[in-house]
């Protein structure tokens, strides 16, 4: 099976039977021998809408990846990586000086060394396609929204983009908002559950942001029936 024009590791989900397709909280209730077979994790779905398609990691730097939960996710966001392919990746960086919305409205700013760069495992994976990555600065929540967007979209129309994958930090605020843009300017637009959290690792306001994007068939979990879907195991 194809994915990209690139061979993946992929499993037509309706005809594996070895594999265990569900949610994170659903994986934690599988029969033992399921769990044993997948120690780390399990099949995720994957849309499949567009030929061309471009991974989008929001926000994964140090300053979101403390604590318990942010670690996991970027682990699997690096194991997501190493297995699927994409025609372009854009790692979006995030900082919050005094003139933006951050501090006028909310009372907060962050310098760019404070919120850092791009966590290094998440970059030393990518470093075999260092030709099709774009660095994205943004001091706004939705990457087209930032002071790169010209960049941005020039990067995602010279490589034709049709689909946009989003994995990273926060579901319900940075990954919210990007995606939104994304899908109103025309692209294909999924957000991969299993890749996505809140930065604290809060599941209230994760599961919010997943009932706002289920009622849009937006992400890996609730797609459309006539979109494509693959498989990969985690």
């Amino acid at each position: 099976m194809q994915f990209n024009g690139r061979v993946a590791e992929l499993v037509d989900a309706q005809d594996s039977k070895s594999c265990f397709l569900g949610s994170e909280s659903s994986i934690l209730s599988a029969p033992t021998n399921i769990l044993k077979k997948f120690p780390i994790g399990y099949c995720m779905i994957v849309p499949d809408a567009a030929d061309r398609k471009a991974l989008f990691v929001i926000d994964v730097q140090p300053l979101t990846c403390k604590g318990d939960v942010p670690p996991v996710i970027t682990d699997k966001i690096t194991r997501y990586i190493e297995k699927v392919p994409y025609d372009a990746y854009v790692l979006a960086e995030y900082h919050a000086p005094l003139r933006t919305m951050f501090y006028k409205q909310q009372g907060f700013s962050l310098t760019k060394e404070e919120t850092g760069k791009t966590c290094e495992s998440v970059m030393e994976v990518l470093k075999p396609y260092e030709a099709k990555v774009l660095h994205v600065q943004k001091a706004t929540r939705s990457c087209f929204r930032g002071d790169d967007l010209n960049n941005l979209q020039n990067f995602l129309t010279q490589r034709k983009i049709e689909e946009i994958h989003f994995v990273g930090f926060d579901i319900n605020d940075c990954v919210l908002a990007s995606a939104y843009d994304a899908i109103d300017l025309g692209y294909y637009s999924f957000v991969l559950e299993e890749l996505c959290h809140h930065n604290s690792g809060i599941q209230e306001l994760k599961d919010a942001a997943l009932t706002i994007f289920h009622r849009q068939n937006m992400t890996n979990n609730c797609l459309h029936d006539k979109i494509g879907r693959k498989s990969i195991e985690l």
